[in-house]
């Protein structure tokens, strides 16, 4: 059987990884060094060549040369000029490395089961 297919909003995700529902600090995600993708986290491209910087914002929007977007799809379109998919095209930098949102996205749904 497949495994299911979860689909999460970035603002559910992001809410995920920055907050712990009960104490409201920055949750912790299986990880003995690193919290995933607290606010003020910095975005880059994946993709190396592209000059883009975005930020993690406390709600979980992200915000873009002086713009504000509510998914990674719409930074990342305003960044790069066209429709991309914005869970593979930000990559965030964390204690453990540089990865890809949908990476990041993939590990927590991973250790929530």
């Amino acid at each position: 059987m497949p495994p299911q297919r979860i689909q999460l909003t970035f603002q559910a995700a992001v809410r995920s990884f920055c907050n712990d529902p009960l104490s409201g600090k920055p949750a912790r995600i299986a990880s003995p060094t690193a919290d995933l993708l607290p606010a003020g986290t910095t975005l880059l491209p994946a993709q190396r060549g592209l000059e883009a910087v975005a930020t993690v914002l406390p709600d979980g929007k992200i915000a873009y040369a002086d713009d504000i977007y509510s998914t990674p799809s719409a930074a990342s379109g305003a960044a790069s000029g066209t429709a991309t998919n914005g869970w593979t095209f930000w990559a965030a930098d964390t204690p453990e490395g540089r990865f890809t949102l949908a990476a990041l996205r993939e590990e927590f749904l991973a250790r929530q089961q």
